[in-house]
C-alpha cells in the first residue's frame, strides 16, 4: 500500500511542477485546469498540467493527480472482489516531456499509486490542436519487475458559443497491461459534456473505471465543476 511519506513527496512534486509552469507560462500555453466530480457513488478530483518551461524550449512538463472516495467505504471486505470495487484510490504522475518532432516526443517520470505505489516510468507521446480540437496520446512502460504496460489518449472539443461560453466534451482512456502476467490490470474510460463560462465549466461527468485481471467495473456519474488556471 502508499505510505504517507511518498504521499507527501509526489504531492510536493505536483505542487512543483504547477509552481514552474504558473511561473513559466508561455503565451497562449495550455490552461491548467481543477475538477471536482459528485458522481452517484463517489467524489473524485483532478488536476492536470501539460506545460513547455517557456516558449523557446522543447522541454516541458506532464503532471497529473486523480483521487476518488467512496461515500461509504468499508472498512471489512469479503474478498477482493469487494475491495476492488469499493476502495478509494489515488493515481498521480509526474514526466518530463521533451518534443521531438511536431507533436511527436518522449516522456519520462514516474507514477505513484495508492495500489501498488512508485514506479519509474519512460514512454512516448503524440499530441496536435487544431482551432477547437486537441488530441493527445501516450504509450510506455513502467520500470519495474512486471513492467507493466500503459497507455493513454484523450480527446477534447470546445467550440465556442459566444464571447464568454462555449461547449465542452472530452473523453479520456487509459489501459494497463501487466506483461508478467499477460492480464489486464487497469483501465479507465472518463467521459465529459458540458459548457464553459470563461474559465468556469461544469455539466455532466461518467467514469468508468475497471479493476483487476477480473476487469471489475466500478461505474460513477453525475455531476462535474471546474476552474481552468
Amino acid at each position: 500500500m502508499i505510505t504517507v511519506r511518498k504521499l507527501l513527496i509526489v504531492s510536493m512534486c505536483l505542487l512543483s511542477a504547477v509552481s514552474i509552469a504558473q511561473e513559466t507560462k508561455p503565451k497562449d500555453s495550455a490552461l491548467i485546469p481543477v475538477e471536482v466530480f459528485f458522481g452517484n457513488h463517489r467524489f473524485a478530483t483532478q488536476v492536470t498540467v501539460n506545460r513547455k518551461f517557456n516558449q523557446s524550449t522543447r522541454l516541458g512538463v506532464f503532471a497529473s493527480t486523480m483521487t476518488a472516495g467512496d461515500y461509504d467505504n468499508k472498512l471489512n471486505f469479503k474478498n477482493q472482489t469487494d475491495r476492488e470495487k469499493n476502495d478509494s484510490e489515488s493515481m498521480n504522475s509526474l514526466y518530463l516531456t521533451y518534443d521531438v518532432y511536431q507533436g511527436l516526443g518522449i516522456v519520462a517520470g514516474a507514477g505513484i499509486n495508492s495500489s501498488w505505489g512508485f514506479r519509474p516510468f519512460v514512454g512516448g507521446r503524440y499530441g496536435f490542436r487544431y482551432r477547437v480540437l486537441s488530441v493527445n496520446m501516450a504509450t510506455g512502460f513502467y520500470l519495474t519487475q512486471s513492467k507493466n504496460s500503459e497507455s493513454k489518449a484523450g480527446v477534447q472539443f470546445s467550440p465556442q458559443l459566444s464571447s464568454d461560453w462555449s461547449f465542452f466534451t472530452s473523453v479520456q482512456a487509459m489501459y494497463n497491461h501487466d506483461m508478467d502476467t499477460r492480464k489486464h490490470d487497469r483501465a479507465a474510460v472518463y467521459g465529459r459534456l458540458g459548457v464553459s463560462y470563461k474559465a468556469y465549466g461544469f455539466g455532466f461527468a461518467a467514469n468508468l473505471d475497471w479493476y483487476g485481471p477480473n476487469k471489475v467495473l466500478k461505474e460513477n456519474y453525475g455531476l462535474y465543476l471546474s476552474y481552468a488556471f
